[in-house]
């Protein structure tokens, strides 16, 4: 959740966004996020984990959690960017009988670069990624546009969609089973018995959707809020170990300024 895209949709002209990017933004919080995983044998139970986060914005620097955003050129009114972020995304083989001897699937950092534009309300998006730290050893690419709803200042509602493309590692690594990992009659713990065939993962476009919205609560008060949900295409859905078309996360989260706009020392509330 990039709670400092929230801070910079309150300002609205040209005059408050560059007053914006003067000031130091530091934010604290604890949120909870929820993922729900398309594999086979989780019965639609999403994992649920309560996630302290801060956000750090001066200048043209971003950190927030365990990604960072420097932003370097802004040419015809196109902002550029390099970014670092960390893929939320694994399983543990004992989640799952489909999984069992498939080994644990980790999340990882990636790098890449981002160029975004603005257009009135309407915010453009591209960016492309590769893992640097040798889970998956692929990479991502991804277009988004994002619509402003409301005033942007005590509420802002912003509903997103877009488009994923997977190369052919991340898809394997995440959904894929290796000729050796491939099991007959693999018992699934309900007295039942299913074959996991081989399956190689093929690079595949994941379309998405979702929404995000944040409520001012007083100068230093925010309540934050993300869901998305993307669907998973055939070279996904293909795969033995997957059981669901969707693959689904949210975010709820309070926050605390400690620096920003319309922040005074010595007003805690």
């Amino acid at each position: 959740m990039a709670a400092s895209s929230f801070a910079l949709a309150s300002a609205q002209t040209p005059e408050e966004i560059e007053q914006y990017k003067k000031m130091t933004i530091f934010q604290v919080g604890l949120a909870t996020a929820i993922n729900n995983e398309p594999y086979r044998g989780l019965d639609d139970s999403p994992t649920i984990l309560p996630v302290p986060f801060y956000v750090y914005n001066k200048n043209n620097l971003t950190l927030a959690g365990p990604n960072v955003s420097y932003r370097f050129w802004r040419p015809l009114d196109v902002q550029l960017s390099a970014e670092g972020r960390y893929r939320f995304q694994n399983y543990d083989e004992d989640d799952s009988p489909f999984l069992e001897g498939l080994g644990n699937r980790n999340g990882t950092f990636e790098v890449g670069i981002k160029g975004q534009k603005r257009i009135n309300r309407l915010r453009l998006q591209a960016q492309a990624m590769t893992d640097v730290a040798g889970q998956h050893d692929g990479h991502e690419l991804q277009a988004q546009a994002t619509f402003e709803v409301g005033n942007g200042r005590m509420i802002s509602f912003r509903p997103t969609g877009g488009v994923n493309y997977l190369s052919q590692n991340v898809v394997h690594y995440y959904y894929g089973v290796n000729p050796g990992e491939a099991r007959l009659n693999l018992p699934t713990g309900e007295g039942d018995f299913m074959d996991r065939t081989a399956f190689r993962g093929e690079s595949a476009f994941v379309p998405f959707t979702g929404a995000e919205v944040r409520i001012r609560l007083s100068r230093r008060f925010a309540l934050s809020g993300q869901v998305k949900a993307s669907f998973l295409p055939e070279e996904i859905t293909d795969s033995p170990i997957v059981g669901s078309s969707t693959r689904t996360s949210a975010f709820i989260g309070l926050s605390y300024g400690l620096s920003g706009p319309g922040i005074k020392k010595g007003q805690w509330w």
